[in-house]
């Protein structure tokens, strides 16, 4: 422990990043308090491990909501990136996660690399086992015309969600197989 402890509290950039992903990695949550002091990091790269670090390895309900406002409000897509990876691994509170990412994914003032990003999440959210998803899937460039936008409005609709209108006009336009 005393080496990740160390690595944490370094001024690396490189050590903390790998001393999180490690000690998540390995479930050593004696040091959960020291990564939860890195949400709040000045670095992008440092807060997007420790919330995946929190949210998706650990998945500590405490931190649900902390991976919500991490995919609404930080400014960093690799931060809203890995928060939204946290929230795929939340059992509870299905709904109001698809909702967000939904608003997220189909918006056209995100990002196509943001948009691409959440996609995978709402996806499994919407209820895909990540077993059956693609791994390292990029849709970018032409996100909006690549995206399987059927398959997750039937994902949506088969979880008992309301299509989102702007959902279900992307899934009128196309197959995703451009």
């Amino acid at each position: 422990m005393n080496d990740l402890l160390e690595a944490m509290r370094s001024n690396d950039r490189e050590r903390i990043c790998d001393a999180i992903i490690t000690a998540g990695k390995e479930s050593r949550r004696e040091l959960r308090p020291e990564i939860e002091a890195h949400l709040m990091n000045a670095d992008a790269q440092i807060r997007a491990e420790a919330i995946k670090t929190l949210g998706f390895y650990w998945a500590i309900p405490e931190h649900h909501e902390t991976a919500r406002a991490m995919l609404e409000f930080d400014v960093e897509e690799d931060v809203r990136e890995m928060a939204a990876l946290a929230l795929s691994a939340y059992v509870d509170r299905r709904a109001e996660d698809l909702e967000l990412l939904l608003r997220i994914v189909t918006s056209d003032t995100e990002s196509e690399w943001l948009r691409d990003a959440v996609y995978d999440t709402a996806v499994v959210r919407a209820g895909l086992p990540r077993r059956q998803l693609a791994i390292n899937t990029r849709r970018v460039p032409g996100f909006e015309q690549k995206a399987d936008w059927k398959l997750l409005a039937r994902l949506v609709e088969t979880c008992g969600e309301l299509l989102p209108p702007r959902l279900r006009e992307l899934a009128a336009l196309g197959d995703g197989s451009a």
